[in-house]
């Protein structure tokens, strides 16, 4: 499971890039050192790019993976943006379980869209009734 991590200073996101074969489940390691480059550049906006992967995971193993991800999506990061343009129907459980455990996570097909949502901040009179 080869991949990259780099500091996009234009748009102040980390970028991970994921190619080959990725074992969500398993794929801690990434999300750890993903937040440490966070970290050192002050900076809690996420882009995980999977579109030269092939995720390799079945949905419970998936649902899983997100009590052990606590850690690092509560304290280190705000958004997290998944880029892929394959296998929806992991995407799409990813994106649910994701809002269930109340993290900000979001799946795209476009990395253009990913980094609008990720720079996207809501009025904080936004939710405030009259």
């Amino acid at each position: 499971m080869a991949h990259t991590i780099k500091y996009d200073d234009t748009n102040k996101i980390v970028t991970t890039t994921v190619i080959d074969l990725i074992k969500i489940s398993t794929s801690l390691n990434i999300f750890r050192d993903m937040v440490q480059v966070g970290r050192e550049y002050n900076c809690r906006l996420f882009v995980l790019n999977a579109d030269d992967a092939i995720v390799n995971d079945n949905f419970i193993e998936v649902y899983a993976l997100f009590d052990d991800l606590e850690l690092y999506l509560r304290k280190g990061v705000d958004k997290l943006a998944i880029v892929h343009k394959r296998q929806r129907h992991i995407f799409n459980l990813i994106d649910s379980i994701a809002i269930n455990h109340g993290f900000m996570l979001k799946s795209f097909n476009d990395n253009n869209k990913a980094i609008r949502w990720l720079n996207f901040k809501i009025s904080p009179n936004y939710h405030k009734y009259k």
